[in-house]
């Protein structure tokens, strides 16, 4: 049986429903729902559409650009963005960048190519030349990487924050070499190797201590589910400074500074809830479900919102009448028909 063939979807989003395990390891049917807008550099929305996805997609330098929809459950909401930082109007080595929604902020230094050089007898970044292409704003450019072979080619050591930066271990071996060009804004949140919007790998840290332990008793007792112990934020994906304990509405205003040239640019987002319920044997139940992720992507004008509800599967799939999704609240029709420019037809994917 194909469990999408159940979804009755009522709404204006993406959903996919796929089978697998909570961490009791129990079976259920996770439903994950998906609703996107395309933005205007003067705020307008339009309804657009973006894929649920089964795996990260990478960034191309070792970072991710879309992480993976497939967690059968995360708690708060995650907030990022990726994308490149557009060349500044007027000739600058140094841009403000900064992300905010809600009661989450960050704030990051862009700045031009640069390299270490030795000041005082130690390795510090050059004066920074003008940023004349768009920035990517990926790890690769931040704090961290690996300890260069020059230092020990045989035991490499790597920075368990940001394993693909720069700059990490002996600062004078990375003498003549590119320097990092993603710093710290206005914040102490976090480590300066976290000094970016886009979202955190599985493997780093601090999410890599949040899978819980691998070992002899797990192997013999638990193998393959996830540890026992293993917490619940392990499937968060936001950078440090950019996770919400508490769910977002979803309608908190999103603020974009330096990204797309000098201008802040503000997005007021519709109040969409969406509510998912599961009708197994005749008998409707909703199912809980709140905004987990809202995911900037600046290169394309792209918002993704993304909710998810996980249902114990029963011993029968064919005992699943139907999934529904739906919204209490209908999009206005400045936003439902709206075209933008260079964006997706709604159902239509990138």
């Amino acid at each position: 049986m194909i469990l999408e063939d159940r979804i009755d979807n009522r709404t204006s989003a993406n959903v996919r429903v796929f089978p697998t395990e909570d961490a009791s390891g129990a079976e259920v049917a996770l439903v994950v729902v998906r609703l996107a807008f395309a933005y205007a550099r003067d705020g307008r929305l339009a309804l657009a559409s973006r894929p649920v996805r089964i795996s990260d997609d990478p960034d191309g330098q070792g970072g991710i650009l879309y992480p993976t929809d497939f967690q059968a459950d995360k708690p708060g909401t995650d907030l990022g963005l990726v994308g490149h930082l557009e060349v500044p109007k007027r000739s600058v080595g140094e841009v403000v960048a900064g992300l905010r929604m809600g009661a989450l902020y960050k704030g990051l230094r862009v700045t031009g190519p640069s390299h270490f050089e030795l000041q005082q007898g130690r390795a510090k970044p050059s004066a920074p030349t003008p940023i004349v292409d768009p920035v990517p704003l990926v790890y690769a450019l931040c704090l961290g990487g690996r300890t260069p072979q020059t230092i020990d080619p045989d035991a490499r050591t790597a920075s368990a924050e940001n394993p693909v930066g720069r700059g990490f271990g002996a600062p004078s071996a990375w003498v003549g070499k590119p320097a990092p060009r993603l710093f710290p804004f206005g914040s102490t949140d976090g480590p300066a190797e976290h000094a970016c919007f886009a979202p955190l790998p599985a493997t780093w840290e601090p999410r890599a201590s949040r899978a819980g332990t691998y070992d002899g008793t797990w192997a013999r007792t638990r193998a393959p589910l996830a540890p026992l112990d293993r917490d619940a934020r392990y499937g968060c994906w936001a950078t440090t400074g950019l996770y919400s304990q508490t769910p977002l509405r979803g309608d908190e205003p999103i603020f974009i500074g330096g990204v797309h040239g000098a201008s802040d640019l503000r997005l007021e987002l519709p109040l969409h809830p969406v509510r998912i319920s599961a009708t197994v044997l005749g008998h409707e139940a909703d199912l809980r479900t709140h905004l987990d992720g809202v995911l900037v992507d600046a290169d394309r004008q792209v918002v993704e919102l993304t909710w998810r509800a996980a249902l114990r599967a029963p011993k029968k799939r064919q005992m699943i009448g139907r999934i529904r999704v739906e919204t209490e609240r209908d999009l206005s029709p400045e936003i439902a028909d709206l075209r933008i420019e260079g964006h997706p037809e709604p159902g239509v994917q990138p």
